[in-house]
């Protein structure tokens, strides 16, 4: 690929991002300067396939190729809303494709750990902020608040 096709796809995709900020995150709630920034400042595209960056901003979720999926940006957005990340905490991600959110929080300034739902999360130490990226179908004992 050449320079001047590679710098316009990246602009294209910059584009891309602004759009999914304006028109799918503030129009529904996600309205937090950093978290906004954090979006603007991550590429999503990086947190997919090659073949499947054309979808990374689309309003839903892209299928990652192993049987995980990126959740939509709204999701994201809405995660970090709710969860009201404090820069310098100690958060964990849960979930196969959590680097996306993970880079988030990082931007946020955050320290982040990644970890595999099969791990030994206990052995991980403490956090201030869990994030779950997918789904659990039952919490065990280390998920429940005493």
């Amino acid at each position: 690929m050449s320079v001047a096709v590679a710098e316009a796809a990246e602009t294209g995709m910059v584009r891309e991002r602004k759009a999914m900020i304006e028109s799918q995150l503030r129009v529904s709630g996600v309205n937090d300067p950093a978290v906004l920034a954090a979006f603007a400042a991550v590429p999503r595209e990086d947190f997919v396939p090659a073949e499947r960056r054309a979808l990374a901003y689309m309003d839903r979720a892209v299928p990652l190729g192993d049987g995980t999926v990126l959740a939509p940006a709204l999701t994201h957005g809405q995660m970090l809303i709710a969860a009201a990340p404090v820069a310098g905490e100690r958060a964990l991600v849960v979930g196969k494709p959590g680097t996306y959110l993970a880079a988030l929080l990082r931007e946020l300034g955050l320290v982040v750990t990644v970890a595999s739902p099969a791990d030994d999360l206990a052995a991980l130490g403490q956090f201030v902020l869990v994030l779950v990226d997918g789904a659990i179908e039952q919490a065990t004992p280390p998920w429940k608040r005493p």
